[in-house]
């Protein structure tokens, strides 16, 4: 399974081509087809959606993943689920429902840095001390404390550049 996830990421990353964009998600979809009660297809599939900044389709399918069960997931992917479901959330506007995501997510995994700053950029859109937060967001972003934040820096960076 994991070599069908590789190969439709691979056509999914050429953006340019909508032809190798949409069989890379038919090919996401045929895993989910074949294995509906399984989080970590779920979980890919709506990762695709979510790069492919289609947050309206990606929100449906991480909800998905929370009917199955979090706990359904890969241990490795638990963390991710809850950065990339809460910042879905919050690309579509739902800070409040983003927030108890990411604050779930930390009291859960507090060792996992990309989740507090994926919370304070929440924050920062909900008006919350927003000079703290653009600060704690720049300091992170010059030095990011470990992986799971270099795992979002191209997401993190774009943010940080776009914050009103």
């Amino acid at each position: 399974m994991n070599d069908v996830f590789r190969k439709a990421f691979e056509l999914i990353k050429n953006e340019a081509d909508s032809h190798s964009v949409e069989k890379g998600l038919a090919m996401l979809q045929s895993e989910v087809d074949k294995n509906p009660e399984n989080a970590k297809v779920w979980f890919e599939y709506a990762g695709a959606y979510d790069y492919l900044g289609r947050e309206d389709k990606a929100v449906s399918l991480y909800r998905k993943i929370l009917e199955i069960g979090i706990d359904a997931l890969p241990p490795e992917d638990r963390p991710g689920f809850y950065v990339q479901y809460g910042s879905t959330l919050r690309n579509l506007g739902k800070l409040d429902e983003a927030q108890d995501i990411f604050q779930k997510g930390i009291e859960t995994y507090p060792h996992f840095s990309a989740l507090k700053l994926f919370k304070a950029l929440n924050d920062y859109s909900k008006g919350i001390n927003l000079e703290a937060c653009k600060a704690f967001l720049e300091s992170m972003l010059k030095n990011p404390p470990d992986e799971s934040v270099r795992r979002y820096m191209r997401s993190l960076k774009w943010y940080f550049d776009n914050l009103v």
